[in-house]
Formats: C-alpha cells, structure tokens, sequence
C-alpha cells in the first residue's frame, strides 16, 4: 500500500478532497495484543472521487488477467524462514520479542485460502519486512496499513507482526475474491478498490501501475522458479 507512503497519491488525494486508498492501519493499544484474535472481519469499501484530469479508457492492466493459487495448490506454502523483531505488549510494559515471519504469513494464507507467496512479497514490497515501518501518510508495520480500514477490522497493534499480517492477509484476499484478477486486486490494494471500479482496471497512476507490474511480475516469475 502506498509502497512507504505513496506520496504522490497522498498529494493527489488531498487535492480532490478524497481518499486515495483505504489502506489498513491498526493503532497502538495498551492490551497489546500478540495475536490476531481482536481482528473482526468487517470490511467496508469506500468509493472513492476521481481527479477529473483522467479518463477511464485509459486505465490499464500490465499483465493481464493473472490469477493466483489458492493455499492447497500453491507450490509456495513453506516459505525462507525469516525472524523479525518488534516490542510486543506484556500486560504491564513493552518488551522485546521476536516471530518467525514466515510462519505467521504461511498460517493467515492458508486461513484466507490464498498463496502465502504473494503476501511475503506484499510485505517485502511495503515495508522490506520492517515491523516499525511507517510511512510518511501514516501506513505502518509490515503491510503498511492505515487507520480507517484498521478500525473497520477492529485491529488494535500495527507494529505487531502477527495482527498487521492477518488484517492485510484478509483484507487483500477480500480483494482479490472481489476483482477475480491479481493486477486487479494488487491495484485495489494500493489505490483503493472504488479507483479500480471506477476506471474498470488498474487505474492510470503511475505508481499504482508500476506497484501492480512489480509485483505481479515478481510473483509470477517466483511462482514459475518454483515449479508451480
């Protein structure tokens, strides 16, 4: 989402008076919680005003219509291992601990029945598997989630790796369930899912356009080394 901010499509946003994306952020909250069990479902699609300087012919979809593999199929359900560090929540204080990434990516892909390899590389992609990240809009943590769609999934903790990745895990397979298309869905998760209705595609950000080819394109190529 926003790849560490998206400044231009913040700008681009505050200019129509719109939000540009209903990106995730789950906020700071003194139960932290280490787990995703506070996280409820609740997704609510915003559509989203269109800067009159664009038109929808030309909205575009870089790849084509690409699809991706359900857990069960995918060849990508073990993932590198990788540990990440972050201060988690003890009931009284903040104290270091540490998560096996891709354990925590490999089980909320396998609860969204979608491909844990896609979202390994969302997160690479958002926040180069940085817990702390935040961006200059206000995304945070690994998925880079902001605050309007975080309280609309009643997450609390955005620098907590295991709610930030099972919000943004869910959120993108809702996605992904709702356009049917990976450029699609990569699309809605980065300029919001009403700019993707309204321009019947990828809308014709060069940002969003360059996210969706990069990752798409990353995917598709990681999918193929690993013989799915």
């Amino acid at each position: 989402m926003y790849k560490y901010g998206l400044g231009f499509l913040a700008l681009l946003s505050l200019s129509i008076g719109a939000q540009a994306r209903p990106r995730i952020e789950l906020t700071g909250s003194s139960s932290g919680v280490n787990s995703y069990s506070n996280c409820v479902p609740r997704i609510a699609t915003r559509v989203v005003a269109q800067p009159r300087s664009f038109t929808r012919t030309s909205a575009v979809t870089p790849l084509g219509q690409q699809n991706i593999y359900t857990y069960n199929d995918s060849a990508n359900t073990k993932l590198e291992e990788r540990t990440v560090s972050y201060s988690a929540w003890n009931g009284s204080q903040w104290t270091p601990a540490q998560v096996q990434l891709n354990s925590v990516i490999e089980e909320q892909a396998r609860l969204a029945n979608i491909d844990p390899l896609i979202i390994e590389i969302i997160v690479k992609h958002e926040s180069a598997f940085n817990p702390s990240a935040t961006s200059g809009v206000g995304a945070q943590g690994l998925m880079q989630l902001m605050p309007e769609t975080a309280t609309d999934l009643g997450c609390q903790n955005a620098y907590d790796p295991i709610q930030n990745v099972a919000a943004g895990t869910r959120y993108f397979a809702d996605l992904y369930r709702q356009f049917g298309d990976l450029s699609l869905a990569l699309a809605a998760y980065n300029a919001g899912p009403g700019n993707v209705s309204s321009f019947g595609g990828v809308p014709p950000y060069s940002e969003t356009q360059n996210y969706v080819a990069s990752i798409a394109g990353e995917y598709i190529s990681r999918r193929k080394k690993r013989g799915a």
